[in-house]
C-alpha cells in the first residue's frame, strides 16, 4: 500500500471516528424507536412503509427480521441487534447495535430469515482506501435513508408520536425533533471528507 493510500484510508478511518459517539447514540436510539414503531397501537409503521416482516423459524429464538426494498436494488433490513444497507449491486453495509463500526459484507442478496448475529454473511473490516471509500459510499446512503424515513415517520404520525417513542427510551436521548436532521448532518459531514467520493 503507498503512503498516499496509507494517508487516504486514515483520514477516512479519522471521519469515522469522530462521529462515532454520536452515530453509536444515534443508531441505539434508532433502533428503539423502529422497536416502538413495531408495537405501534394503530398498527405496525414499518410495513406501512413497505417493510417485509421475517420472524426466526418456529421452536428458534432470536430477532425477527424487516427488510425493505427501494424502487431500485437497494436493500434495508433491521434486526433489534442492528442495520443492514445494500445497494443490490455488489456489496453490503452492516452496522451493529452500540458500536458505529462499518462493516461490509460481498453478500447482499443473502435469504431470511437470519435471526442472529452470527448468521450475517461474512463481515469484513475494510483494509485498503478503495474499500474504505465503498464503505462511505454505503454508509452515506444507509444514514440518508434512515434521516429519510425519520422525516416520513413525522409527516404519517406526527412529531407528537415521535416524542412519545423517544420519550419512552430511558437513555439519554436525541430530541425527536432532531433525529432526521443528526442523521442527514452525518451525512454531509462523512460526503464532505476528501477521499469520500
Amino acid at each position: 500500500m503507498s503512503g498516499r493510500t496509507d494517508d487516504e484510508s486514515a483520514r477516512l478511518l479519522g471521519a469515522l471516528n469522530k462521529v462515532r459517539k454520536i452515530g453509536t447514540t444515534l443508531l441505539d436510539q434508532q433502533l428503539w424507536c423502529w422497536g416502538q414503531d413495531i408495537r405501534r397501537a394503530d398498527g405496525n409503521a414499518l410495513l406501512a412503509y413497505g417493510f417485509t416482516k421475517h420472524r426466526p423459524p418456529e421452536g428458534k429464538h432470536g430477532s425477527t427480521a424487516y427488510e425493505w426494498r427501494g424502487a431500485g436494488r437497494s436493500r434495508v433490513i433491521l434486526w433489534g441487534f442492528g442495520f443492514f444497507y445494500g445497494d443490490g449491486y455488489r456489496e453490503g453495509l452492516f452496522l451493529q447495535r452500540y458500536k458505529f463500526a462499518p462493516k461490509q459484507t460481498a453478500a447482499v442478496d443473502f435469504s431470511l430469515p437470519i435471526w442472529k448475529l452470527k448468521q450475517l454473511p461474512e463481515l469484513t473490516q475494510p483494509c485498503d482506501v478503495e474499500a474504505w471509500c465503498r464503505v462511505f459510499n454505503l454508509l452515506t446512503q444507509g444514514l440518508a435513508w434512515i434521516g429519510d424515513y425519520e422525516r416520513w415517520i413525522i409527516s404519517e404520525y406526527g412529531l407528537d408520536y415521535r416524542q412519545r417513542c423517544t420519550d419512552a427510551w430511558k437513555k439519554k436521548r436525541i430530541p425527536a425533533h432532531e433525529m432526521a436532521a443528526k442523521w442527514h448532518e452525518l451525512v454531509e459531514y462523512l460526503l464532505s471528507q476528501p477521499g469520500s467520493d
